[in-house]
């Protein structure tokens, strides 16, 4: 592991510990946007770093990704989300987040149903849906939380 890479997860544990966000999360029936913004503001983190680090709990099988003009940044995925579900490295003009990015769009309010080819450039995503939920992070970024609703998408 790199230096920066135990310094963030050191920093992670230290202001979101996974007890304390366990509990709680038992007040909150599904992973969206809320959620994450909600908590954020009880820990005193961006929403960039709750999700995250929620994505990172696996509180539910999803990946945050990060998206530019120029393409995909980075992204995180939950151990239960399998490995086989490449990210496109382009936004899809079908997804919410490319409206956002290129088109001026507000933030998405609540989570949307895909298909889940307008995400992964995976054979076979296009007989699967997910949930999309995305926001603007600064001028030329967006955030994407994905949530995973096929069991056939998780880790095997």
């Amino acid at each position: 592991m790199s230096r920066e890479k135990g310094a963030n997860r050191f920093a992670s544990e230290l202001l979101m510990p996974e007890f304390m966000l366990k509990s709680a999360l038992n007040d909150f029936r599904k992973f969206d946007m809320r959620t994450v913004r909600l908590l954020s503001d009880a820990f005193s983190v961006s929403k960039t770093a709750m999700a995250y680090r929620l994505v990172d709990l696996d509180f539910e099988p999803s990946l945050l990704a990060s998206y530019s003009r120029g393409g995909l940044n980075w992204f995180k995925r939950s151990k239960s989300v399998g490995e086989r579900w490449f990210l496109r490295r382009t936004l899809d003009p079908q997804s919410n987040a490319h409206d956002i990015l290129h088109k001026g769009a507000r933030d998405d309010i609540s989570l949307s149903l895909m298909d889940a080819d307008t995400w992964f450039d995976t054979e076979g995503a296009d007989r699967y849906e997910l949930a999309e939920q995305s926001f603007r992070v600064g001028d030329d970024e967006v955030m994407t939380l994905l949530v995973l609703k096929s069991e056939y998408m998780m880790a095997r």
